[in-house]
C-alpha cells in the first residue's frame, strides 16, 4: 500500500482490520481457479529467465494490483483495479481509533456487495457473520 501511495490513516484502517491468517483444508475450485491465474500473473514478470526472488517484492505487488482485472460474473467489458477497490474498502472501514463494532462491518460489505451486483449478472458472495469477530 506504501508503494501505491495509500495514506498512513488507510494502512492503518487495513493493519486493524486484517485478523489472523488461517487455512482450510477444503478445496474450492473458484479459488484454485484464482491462485492459478496469480501464478500465471507473477510468471508473465520472469518470462525472461529472472529469478522470482531477484524482484522486489513491494513493487511487484504494487505492479499487481495496479492493473485491470476481471471477476468471475463480470461483463465481458468490465474490470476493476484492486488498488482502487482496496482503497474504497478501506474508506468505508471504521478508523483505527474507533471501536469496530460487527453492524458497520456487515454494512459496508453489504454495501460492496450491492456495488458489485450492480456491475455483475451474478449474485456476490453471501457474507458469513462466523468470519467476522469482535476486536
Amino acid at each position: 500500500m506504501l508503494k501505491l501511495g495509500f495514506p498512513a490513516e488507510l494502512m492503518e484502517r487495513a493493519i486493524t482490520a486484517v485478523g489472523e491468517m488461517t487455512f482450510d483444508t477444503q478445496c474450492d475450485r473458484s479459488v484454485q481457479g484464482t491462485m492459478r491465474v496469480a501464478i500465471e500473473d507473477l510468471e508473465s514478470y520472469i518470462w525472461d529467465g529472472s529469478n522470482i526472488m531477484d524482484i522486489a517484492p513491494y513493487s511487484l505487488s504494487a505492479k499487481l494490483c495496479d492493473r485491470p482485472c476481471s471477476v468471475k460474473g463480470m461483463k465481458k467489458a468490465e474490470f476493476l483495479w484492486p488498488a482502487r477497490e482496496m482503497r474504497k474498502l478501506l474508506e468505508q472501514l471504521p478508523d483505527s481509533n474507533e471501536a469496530v463494532h460487527l453492524p458497520k462491518v456487515r454494512n459496508c460489505v453489504q454495501s460492496l456487495n450491492r456495488s458489485y451486483a450492480a456491475k455483475s449478472d451474478t449474485q456476490p458472495a453471501k457474507l458469513k457473520s462466523s468470519k467476522l469477530s469482535a476486536r
